[in-house]
């Protein structure tokens, strides 16, 4: 039997869940058409373990957070590249309850590690600070850096191709399956939005949420980290920015608008004390595939247990794909349990093909 694995999608859950197989000594091909859909290619990468507006943990943070250190380590360790970074979230309080919730927050030890309240001159010079402000201890991943070396990695392993891939090439046998002449034990669908176009995925309450996100120069700011006024600028490594990102429902292609450009514009610039000279290097866009109910989708088919899915992750997916493309190889290679909350199980009464 062919104990080959395909991975549809090389974004961030499809280069993670391939790790954690490689780890575990199982034959990976990841098809992937070059990133001209992936919303994890022009992501900010940001990891932030706080959810601003109820100022409580993000969903499994202290799972989540050292599974994200380890295998972000491991992973600059093995491609011989450097692309986690630390980075202070600097949020502005949009109110003097908001301000208040934080600094009680502060002195509670379930948020000892993730939050600070200490200066910021840098910011306070610039910023319209009414309310003052919170310190958020989070960091990003560069995408662009990332994604490429991890691509090397594959074919180096002869376990990349840059292909289309199309569902109706796709032939099921009684060993697994076929793809243009490709055999496999199983295939998994981790290319985003993409999967609600397949025959056997489409029943899955996966949202295209549309986001449009500037790379901008901007000399006069200064700001290092993260400035977050309900939306975000991160500071990179090199002194520009990336800003973002909008949410818009109604846009079902990766398509740049000026009207997202517009948004982000005017919301950081109210923000602001005063209007910063920006230049825009480039304005991305991309659809990020979110779950109804904002968890993580993996599993295998009802119908077809020989094909799986690892998909869902939404704007969380830098937090979450590590912990849980671990599970998920886990449960290839251990025969373990993938938890209840996450198996795309939970939708089976909605299966259909």
């Amino acid at each position: 039997m062919n104990s080959r694995i395909i991975i549809i999608g090389q974004g961030i859950a499809g280069s993670l869940l391939a790790y954690e197989l490689m780890k575990s000594g199982r034959n990976v091909m990841v098809i992937d058409n070059g990133y001209k859909t992936s919303a994890s290619r022009i992501a900010a990468g940001m990891w932030n373990p706080i959810l601003f507006k109820k100022l409580k943990k993000s969903w499994r943070a202290d799972d989540l957070l050292p599974s994200l250190q380890r295998t972000y380590t491991e992973l600059e360790e093995l491609l011989d590249k450097k692309f986690m970074y630390d980075r202070e979230i600097v949020r502005l309080f949009p109110s003097n309850d908001s301000a208040n919730d934080f600094h009680l927050a502060v002195k509670d030890e379930r948020y000892s590690d993730y939050l600070e309240d200490k200066p910021q001159p840098e910011l306070e010079a610039v910023a319209n600070d009414e309310f003052g402000y919170g310190t958020i201890k989070g960091g990003y991943i560069e995408l662009p850096v990332f994604l490429p070396a991890f691509r090397k990695f594959l074919e180096s392993r002869d376990s990349f191709l840059e292909a289309d891939f199309n569902e109706k090439d796709l032939e099921i046998t009684a060993f697994g399956v076929i793809w243009n002449g490709y055999e496999a034990q199983k295939i998994i669908y981790a290319n985003g939005y993409k999967t609600t176009e397949s025959k056997f995925w489409s029943y899955l309450p996966i949202t295209r949420t549309h986001g449009n996100m500037l790379h901008i120069k901007a000399e006069d700011l200064n700001l290092k980290g993260v400035f977050n006024n309900g939306q975000w600028l991160l500071n990179l490594e090199d002194g520009s920015y990336k800003m973002g990102a909008t949410f818009e429902w109604d846009l079902l292609e990766p398509t740049p608008s000026e009207e997202g450009k517009q948004k982000l514009i005017t919301k950081l610039e109210s923000g602001l004390k005063k209007k910063p000279e920006l230049d825009i290097i480039k304005q991305h866009a991309g659809i990020r595939p979110t779950s109804a109910d904002h968890r993580p989708i993996m599993g295998f088919h009802a119908n077809h247990p020989e094909i799986g899915i690892f998909n869902g992750m939404g704007t969380k997916g830098i937090m979450l794909a590590p912990f849980f493309a671990r599970q998920f190889s886990a449960s290839l290679t251990e025969k373990s349990v993938i938890e209840d909350v996450v198996n795309v199980n939970r939708f089976r009464n909605k299966t259909k093909g």
